[in-house]
């Protein structure tokens, strides 16, 4: 009789540990989904941001009109439908590149030297990338949490069981 109250007991153990190991998963899990969401409203503030910068230099910078329309192109690209959030990452690269280097040109032109609203622009569109590379190591710390308890042993078979996977990291640029 002992030793049926003692399966009954691991038993139960058993069943408790594995609830309490899902939960963790799923509270793990949705805390990424949330940076990610994070990581997404970040883009989408720093291509309004483009967006502005453009129209506050076209107009002052005709010489520079081939780039500004590849950056719109890429603003544009970056706003599409159905892109993941490290195609976003990949093309919001390039746009954070160009749009550095039409700040940089437009120092050279006497009206938008001095102007204050680019001058914001430009404040605004730095406090956007520190956003954004703070969101990234925010989400890669989560992944980091939720891969290391996915790869610990007894939650590594509940996860296999539950087809959880190893998430990847995202790159982070020094820029």
């Amino acid at each position: 009789m002992i030793g049926v109250y003692f399966l009954v007991i691991v038993f139960i153990a058993l069943a408790f540990g594995s609830v309490i190991a899902v939960n963790n998963l799923i509270v793990r899990k949705k805390r990424i989904e949330s940076t990610l969401a994070g990581i997404d409203l970040l883009l989408k503030k720093r291509c309004e941001l483009v967006s502005d910068l453009i129209a506050a230099v076209s107009e002052f910078m005709p010489k520079e009109r081939d780039i500004l329309e590849e950056l719109t192109a890429l603003r544009i690209q970056t706003m599409e439908d159905g892109l993941s959030i490290m195609e976003k990452l990949d093309i919001g690269e390039q746009l954070s590149t160009m749009s550095r280097g039409i700040l940089a040109r437009a120092k050279h032109y006497p009206t938008l030297k001095n102007s204050r609203d680019l001058e914001k622009l430009r404040r605004s569109l730095n406090e956007a990338e520190t956003g954004l590379t703070a969101a990234l190591k925010e989400h890669n710390a989560t992944v980091t949490e939720y891969n290391n308890s996915i790869a610990k042993f007894p939650v590594s078979i509940i996860a296999g069981v539950l087809d959880y996977r190893q998430r990847t990291l995202v790159g982070i640029s020094e820029n």
